[in-house]
């Protein structure tokens, strides 16, 4: 249990980024923060998750509270932000299977099993590189954070300890984390646009659910330095994409569906003040015969649901 907790939880790390790399283009408007710029960011995901297991369905439904601070460290000469996030608090509550689990990082529990491994978190967090235009020079923190996740889960097998390893850092590491920021920020329209204007957009995901998203960004409001944007994306199939590992088997996600979302930023900043967007998503687990843990193969048919809303505040 405690290991698929660690992978749940490393997921919503890489999730959670969304809530302050949201942002959207419009006339002059772009990655244009300055240094020493701190930031409150409230974000809260639900997720309702149905995979069928050889004909037995099993449902996940998890609500994720999280309060980040990011801080911009520098902006160098080219316009290029070093941004630190770090978590101020965290409340999980997952139920699967009828059990239910709860943790909650202010209130200390020191009998709850879970306070131990997102505890851990408290204070921590990852950091990332992007320029003005919306592109995503480096991430970095998720590998070293999920080493530290794993070492406070108390896997006693060294074995199974180096696979829950390698599996985290293939689906939720730095290159995920990368992938992601880069679906949110790397969104700008090649010219100025306008009230009513719409402009596409697509983001070839490697890492963590390998998936090819196309997005209509539509802009829907420009009203005292607020700027509301919708936008609408078809999710497909990475076909390209190679197999993961998953706690030592050899896997492929393929994943299709849409999301819809709207956004309203600061038009000085181009950082998103409030939002909402939700996902769909359907598909398939296909994990590969090895002859020894799975001789055969799987195709783990798998549904899902994910809601995200979020806001903003410089402190």
């Amino acid at each position: 249990m405690k290991m698929k907790k660690v992978i749940s939880m490393v997921s919503a790390v890489v999730l959670s980024c969304f809530a302050f790399s949201a942002c959207a283009a419009a006339p002059n408007l772009g990655f244009n923060v300055k240094k020493g710029d701190v930031y409150s960011v409230h974000q809260v995901i639900e997720q309702k998750i149905t995979q069928d297991i050889a004909g037995q369905k099993m449902e996940v439904n998890q609500t994720l509270d999280c309060v980040f601070a990011y801080n911009v460290t520098d902006v160098d000469k080219d316009g290029i932000a070093s941004v630190e996030v770090k978590y101020e608090s965290l409340a999980v509550k997952s139920l699967t299977a009828g059990m239910e689990l709860q943790y909650d990082s202010k209130k200390e529990d020191k009998s709850n099993p879970l306070a131990a491994v997102y505890g851990s978190l408290i204070g921590k967090g990852f950091s990332f590189k992007a320029d003005r235009k919306g592109n995503v020079i480096s991430a970095e923190g998720l590998d070293k954070l999920a080493e530290e996740m794993v070492d406070k889960a108390g896997v006693p097998d060294p074995q199974a300890k180096e696979s829950l390893m390698k599996t985290l850092k293939d689906n939720f590491g730095d290159e995920a984390l990368k992938n992601s920021l880069s679906q949110m920020i790397n969104i700008y329209p090649d010219k100025k646009v306008k009230v009513g204007d719409s402009w596409q957009t697509e983001e070839v995901v490697t890492a963590g659910y390998p998936m090819v998203i196309n997005s209509v960004w539509t802009l829907k409001g420009d009203k005292a330095n607020i700027i509301t944007v919708d936008v609408i994306s078809t999710i497909d199939v990475n076909e390209a994409s190679k197999p993961i590992d998953i706690l030592g088997l050899k896997a492929k996600y393929k994943l299709y569906g849409d999301q819809k979302g709207t956004y309203k930023l600061n038009k000085s900043s181009g950082l998103i003040k409030e939002g909402t967007i939700t996902q769909k998503l359907e598909g398939k687990l296909s994990l590969e015969a090895d002859g020894k843990l799975m001789p055969q193969g799987m195709d783990i048919p798998i549904s899902g649901e994910i809601k995200m809303t979020f806001d903003m505040k410089k402190k």
